[in-house]
């Protein structure tokens, strides 16, 4: 949520309840470098006792490369505590580490993976993709999981028993289908799903 200061942002870091301020005052847009930088204004519950206040600063900047070829990130983080000093540096290398390296593949050419299969005992596409949907939106697959949990829309194309969305658990990931479609003639069926919302340990798919 935007402050006061249109050029401060604010956000609330679920559970841990961590408060922090994003100062944008100092992107003029001038140049081919910007700084951002944000402060924790108040660190929760769970670190209030270790954590000296109003020390946590971090600097995001991004400088253009030598080649000129995409632009180079440095993140720098400093903050003070009273005690387990070692404990919270390796804490920070590796939530940083990977929210950078995160960033880092989100814009880069995406991961793909296309697969194809024969489905056989299918009458039509509108029958094979009513298969897919039951057996591996609906039903998880054959994976060693446990069978997702339907939510949302009961979609006809499933045949009733898939719906919109679906709960993976594990790892509490929630998919969607976004759209559902033929051709005008009948000879080619398609979805397309995506994961809607990433659980706690899936965080870094951010894109998929």
């Amino acid at each position: 949520d935007a402050t006061d200061d249109e050029n401060k942002m604010r956000r609330v870091i679920a559970p841990i309840m961590m408060e922090e301020v994003l100062d944008l005052s100092g992107d003029d847009g001038v140049d081919d470098s910007l700084t951002l930088q944000y402060r924790v204004t108040k660190p929760g519950p769970a670190f209030a006792p270790d954590l000296v206040a109003g020390s946590h600063l971090g600097n995001v900047s991004f400088e253009p490369n030598d080649n000129k070829k995409g632009y180079k990130m440095i993140w720098s983080v400093q903050f003070d505590t009273k005690r387990l000093v070692n404990l919270y540096q390796r804490v920070t290398e590796f939530t940083i580490g990977t929210a950078a390296r995160t960033v880092a593949e989100a814009t880069s050419v995406p991961r793909l993976l296309t697969l194809d299969a024969t489905l056989k005992c299918v009458d039509n596409p509108i029958d094979a993709r009513r298969q897919w949907l039951e057996f591996i939106w609906a039903n998880g697959g054959g994976l060693p999981l446990l069978p997702p949990i339907m939510k949302g829309q009961v979609l006809n194309a499933g045949g009733g028993k898939a719906q919109r969305e679906l709960l993976r658990i594990p790892p509490a990931i929630i998919e969607k289908i976004v759209t559902i479609s033929e051709t005008s003639d009948g000879s080619s069926s398609f979805l397309e799903y995506q994961l809607y919302r990433p659980g706690l340990t899936t965080f870094p798919f951010l894109v998929h």
